[in-house]
Formats: structure tokens, sequence, C-alpha cells
């Protein structure tokens, strides 16, 4: 019995590092992005809520990357998580990782920017 709950937290934390190695790291571009809606964000802020996100949300499922929903989305998507499923956060969490998420929902997807690049040639 030992032994797979031994298992059971190795693979949990084995997918919880390889989710948040897929997460984009915060950079002096994205603060001047966060800057215009929180001043004062710091590319430490953005970090912490790329750890809090991480850290927070790859218990109950994987986690999305931000660009896959626009802004507005991922303050729908906390608030579900916090009052429809009993998710407990903080107040400082929840803004943590709102403010990591909506900040970098504006990357493109360099995936679609790829493929649509290609089409246009």
């Amino acid at each position: 019995m030992t032994s797979k709950l031994v298992f059971s937290v190795l693979a949990a934390a084995s997918l919880a590092v390889a989710c948040s190695a897929a997460l984009p790291h915060a950079t002096d571009t994205h603060v001047g992005t966060a800057q215009a809606r929180w001043p004062g964000t710091s590319v430490q802020d953005l970090e912490r809520g790329r750890s809090d996100y991480t850290k927070r949300c790859t218990g109950c499922h994987h986690l999305h990357l931000p660009h896959e929903f626009p802004p507005d989305a991922w303050q729908h998507a906390v608030d579900e998580m916090r009052n429809k499923h009993g998710v407990r956060i903080s107040d400082d969490e929840a803004n943590s990782i709102l403010r990591y998420l909506i900040t970098l929902s504006g990357e493109p997807n360099q995936k679609a920017e790829t493929s649509r690049n290609a089409a246009q040639r």
C-alpha cells in the first residue's frame, strides 16, 4: 500500500514538472503589457503567478497554456473554479495566477502562426 502511495505522489510530481516546463516564462516585454493594467508589475510578480498556477492547478487538471484562451476567459475560468467547483485559493493567489495568465494570453500560438505563414506563401 505504501509503495502505491509513493508511486502516485511521484507520478503527480512528474506530471506537474512536465506541464510547467511547457508554460512560457515572463519577460520584460510581458512586464510592459502587464503594467498597462497592473502598474508596478515586475517579472518576479508574473513568475510568481506562473508558479502559483503550476502549484495550485495541476492537482486537478492539465495546465492550459495562456494563449489558449482570451484574457476575459481566464477571469471566468478562475472564478468558476473557485465558486462552482469549490477550489480554495486565496485572493492573492487568484490575482497572481490571473495576472500571469491574462498578460501572457496575448502571446500568439506559435504553431498557429507558423501554419498561417506557411499557408500564405
